[in-house]
């Protein structure tokens, strides 16, 4: 009997330990005033009829909603719609740009964006400074909310 529960217990903090040092607490993590991230290049994998860029926050002129997630991830199976949506309603006023983290080309870039969980998106001002960051699903009303208050209608 006690030999079960110390077992339980060797396990529990095993796995304690491994889900803790999955992530380095020093990770740079992108948050609202940041410029673009260290120079990575990435592959987009949806773009708005825009060429590649080398960051997802570089300076492009106009406003971007950056969205990082997967394709068999199922909140992130939903942005999809919205993120069209958003293409449509906002045309030349807003790039919006799809990068998989499950692509190895994206992986560097997701990380040192600091992705954390999927999907997360960014907001980010044409001069390449992210206004705004978000995790998890979010609703097309919600966004065109967000970039109402930040002037962009």
């Amino acid at each position: 009997m006690i030999m079960k529960v110390l077992f339980m217990i060797l396990i529990c903090v095993s796995i304690c330990f491994a889900a803790c040092s999955c992530q380095p607490a020093d990770k740079p993590i992108a948050k609202e005033g940041d410029t673009c991230p260290p120079d990575t290049t990435a592959k987009n994998d949806v773009v708005n009829d825009a060429p590649s860029v080398k960051s997802p926050f570089a300076a492009t002129g106009k406003y971007q909603f950056i969205d990082f997630g997967a394709e068999t991830c199922i909140p992130c199976k939903k942005m999809v719609p919205v993120m069209d949506s958003l293409r449509t309603i906002y045309k030349d006023r807003l790039q919006v740009t799809f990068y998989s983290v499950t692509k190895q080309e994206n992986k560097p870039l997701a990380s040192s964006a600091g992705v954390r969980v999927i999907p997360m998106q960014f907001i980010v001002d044409p001069k390449g400074i992210v206004l705004f960051t978000h995790e998890g699903y979010w609703s097309l009303e919600a966004i065109r909310g967000k970039l109402q208050e930040m002037g962009l209608k």
